[in-house]
């Protein structure tokens, strides 16, 4: 049982309109004995408004996906909110279009149906996966997910904790492996976000020195508390700083760069950020871009710095990574994680439920919060809500609820759960 993505076999052309036939006739067979409803509710995004207001988020009841030949379908057990998730929706916000499209991130559940392509794919049925970058929209009930972008998780790792097991820890492994090959140093814009705290723990155990940048204090504390190095404060998200210290930051910056030697760094901050860690590192420097947390575009860059000092500006995407190091490479990097996820690639919840993505979603847009895959949606399938619990794979079908009344259900369930704090105390709470 690797922890590397799902693979798929290759059938003729005819094998495979056989086994896609009888995927489809398994997904009748399960709404036929009432193990899947006849839809879902799918959180949706709504192209409505230049400033990504707040009626831009509404549920809708959408039927439920059939999964393609390289797909499985997923029962959601939670999902992430992340920054990228937050660029995601600026990128393909258009005021042209009335049209709606589902919220795409990373999430966790248990496989109920596979494709006809997934290896071994009956076996999965059950078994508890993470996934990342579903199309049919990740704040679901049910999601159909690339066997590609499917992991299955270690046994001794809750469902709702296997939805940070993909996009953050893949990416630290990614960082970890180009610095070990750039010299055993880097810098890091990630400051003290899930990633920012990965970064530490695994440079830790790779003997890799990192440069950390944070906007304040309060991330420099908690880094050292982990055991990090160097980490210096450099305000980039304060427009009042003054010139003279954003200088001696950069100053401060330099000096570390030149002591250890470092020739790359990962940014996760972009617009003006990108610019400054082109400027402080030497000739030959690479500055790997992964962000752009304020939607701007990259400033501070000195034409000098291409021509005459050969530095450079390259993306990072775990697709492209994935590409180069292969299936192989992916399944070992899967292992590590799932070996060291409790560890290294820990992750720090805070846990909000689905009631409450509206106004989640809403504050993250509009005041542009530095969120992190650390906020946590608990999905009703874990809650216990009469959507899941109350009817198994099994073929028990036991009453549910019908039309609104589910999701007045859900709503008495998910108030149980919640904490005392509203939204807006838990985002603040850093």
């Amino acid at each position: 049982n690797h922890h590397g993505p799902l693979q798929l076999v290759q059938q003729s052309e005819q094998e495979d309109g056989h086994l896609a036939e009888a995927t489809c006739l398994w997904i009748e067979a399960l709404r036929s004995r009432g193990v899947l409803p006849p839809t879902m509710k799918q959180l949706c995004v709504a192209r409505l408004s230049v400033g990504l207001e707040k009626e831009v988020f509404e549920w809708r009841d959408v039927e439920i996906p059939t999964p393609n030949s390289d797909q499985l379908l997923v029962r959601v057990a939670a999902a992430t909110l992340s920054h990228s998730d937050i660029e995601m929706l600026r990128c393909l916000h258009d005021t042209s279009s009335q049209e709606t499209f589902p919220w795409v991130g990373e999430g966790s559940g248990t496989v109920v149906a596979a494709g006809s392509l997934v290896v071994s794919g009956q076996s999965l049925i059950g078994k508890r996966v993470a996934f990342m970058g579903t199309q049919t929209g990740t704040f679901a009930e049910f999601a159909a997910c690339n066997a590609a972008a499917t992991f299955l998780l270690p046994e001794n790792v809750p469902v709702v904790d296997g939805c940070a097991f993909a996009t953050n820890p893949f990416t630290a492994v990614a960082i970890m492996q180009i610095a070990l090959k750039k010299g055993g140093a880097f810098i890091s814009t990630a400051g003290a976000s899930a990633l920012g705290k990965m970064l530490v723990r695994t440079c830790a155990r790779n003997k890799v020195l990192m440069i950390a940048i944070v906007r304040n204090e309060e991330e420099q504390q908690i880094l050292y508390s982990l055991g990090a190095k160097d980490v210096f404060v450099f305000p980039w998200d304060r427009t009042n700083t003054l010139v003279e210290e954003q200088n001696r930051c950069r100053s401060e910056i330099q000096s570390a760069v030149v002591q250890a030697k470092c020739m790359i760094a990962f940014d996760f901050v972009g617009g003006a950020m990108t610019g400054i860690l082109l400027s402080v590192l030497p000739n030959g420097g690479k500055v790997y871009a992964s962000g752009n947390m304020p939607g701007d575009f990259v400033k501070c860059l000195d034409t000098k710095d291409f021509i005459k000092r050969g530095k450079s500006i390259v993306g990072l995407s775990l697709e492209r990574f994935s590409e180069k190091i292969g299936l192989a490479g992916m399944i070992k990097a899967g292992n590590l994680i799932a070996k060291h996820l409790n560890e290294d690639f820990q992750t720090d919840f805070v846990d909000f439920g689905i009631l409450d993505v509206e106004d989640l979603a809403y504050h993250a847009c509009i005041e542009r919060l530095d969120t992190s895959a650390n906020i946590r949606i608990i999905m009703p399938s874990y809650l216990g809500s009469t959507m899941f619990i109350e009817r198994s794979l099994d073929g028990e079908n036991q009453s549910k609820p019908a039309g609104e009344e589910w999701w007045e259900s859900l709503t008495n369930v998910a108030s149980q759960y919640q904490f005392k704090e509203t939204v807006e105390d838990r985002l603040y709470r850093r």
